[in-house]
């Protein structure tokens, strides 16, 4: 299962106000419209999600009307700092965890797997949530490769 939304110019310059209406009126639908259930989490929708909550589709839908599934202004740290991190690649080759944690360490504080994701999606880069005739998983894999 893959999702490829499209980029988003200055994601990170936009007002809060905006920056939020994109990823709860645009991005987020567009997620579940594949199957994606994205939290700050990651991927509600997944086999592990479904083990460690008792009822993943409650979390997700008790918090989207609320607007608290993600974190905005963290969204837009990791746009800004994702440039200089990574490019595209034809293969997937960048765990969202991992380097949810590399930006971690840059910004200097967390970053959710959930929050990274978005920032990916909005940059334009191709997520893979699982791979075919395989069970969803919580965290993306991106067509993407460290800049060196």
């Amino acid at each position: 299962m893959t999702v490829c939304f499209r980029h988003v110019q200055s994601y990170d310059h936009l007002p809060r106000d905006e920056a939020t209406r994109i990823v709860y009126d645009d991005l987020l639908p567009f997620c579940q419209s594949k199957g994606v259930e994205l939290s700050q989490y990651g991927n509600l929708n997944s086999y592990i999600a479904h083990k460690d909550f008792h009822n993943p589709s409650h979390e997700y839908y008790s918090r989207f009307p609320t607007r608290t599934l993600l974190n905005i202004e963290r969204i837009q740290q990791a746009f800004y700092l994702l440039p200089n991190l990574v490019t595209t690649a034809t293969k997937y080759l960048i765990n969202s965890a991992e380097l949810a944690r590399i930006v971690e360490v840059i910004q200097g504080e967390h970053l959710s797997n959930g929050d990274l994701i978005a920032a990916m999606l909005m940059r334009g880069y191709t997520a893979r949530f699982a791979k075919k005739g395989q069970a969803s998983q919580v965290n993306a894999e991106f067509k993407a490769k460290r800049v060196r």
